[in-house]
C-alpha cells in the first residue's frame, strides 16, 4: 500500500459571516493521503477541543482510489473568534515524518504564508523533545 502524507488546509470563516452571524466554523480539509486510517482533531489555544464541538467527514477517496480525504468542521461562537483565541487542527497519519501535522489560524490569520508554517512547525518539534 503506498505512503502519501496529507496535505492539511484550514478554510477561515467569510468576512461577512464574522460580522453576521454569532456561530462560525473553520474547516480542515485534508487530502491526498493513504492508507485510509487517519485522525484529526482540534486544539484552542492549545487545549483539546470537546468532540461534541465538532464533526469529522468519512474517509472518501479521490483519485482512482490511490488517495483519501476528508475533512472535519468545527463550530465556534463568533465571541472566541474575535477574542483572538487560535486554533489548531491536528492531524495524525503514518505517512507524516514526525506523525502529526498541525496547522493554526487565528482571525489575524487571513491567508498564512507556507513559510510561517513551516517555521512555526520547527518551533512546535523543538519545543516537543
Amino acid at each position: 500500500e503506498m505512503l502519501l502524507e496529507p496535505s492539511v488546509s484550514i478554510q477561515l470563516p467569510p468576512t461577512e459571516d464574522v460580522a453576521a452571524q454569532s456561530f462560525l466554523s473553520l474547516t480542515c480539509i485534508v487530502r491526498g493521503f493513504s492508507p485510509r486510517e487517519i485522525f484529526v482533531k482540534w486544539t484552542k489555544n492549545d487545549k483539546p477541543v470537546n468532540p461534541s464541538n465538532y464533526k469529522n467527514t468519512e474517509v472518501m477517496s479521490e483519485s482512482e482510489n490511490t488517495s483519501f480525504f476528508m475533512y472535519s468542521l468545527l463550530s465556534i461562537t463568533a465571541e472566541e473568534w474575535a477574542s483572538g483565541a487560535y486554533y489548531s487542527c491536528v492531524v495524525g497519519h503514518e505517512a507524516i515524518p514526525l506523525k502529526i501535522i498541525n496547522r493554526t489560524v487565528d482571525k489575524s490569520s487571513g491567508k498564512p504564508s507556507l513559510v510561517n508554517i513551516s517555521l512555526a512547525l520547527m518551533d512546535t518539534v523543538n519545543s516537543c523533545q
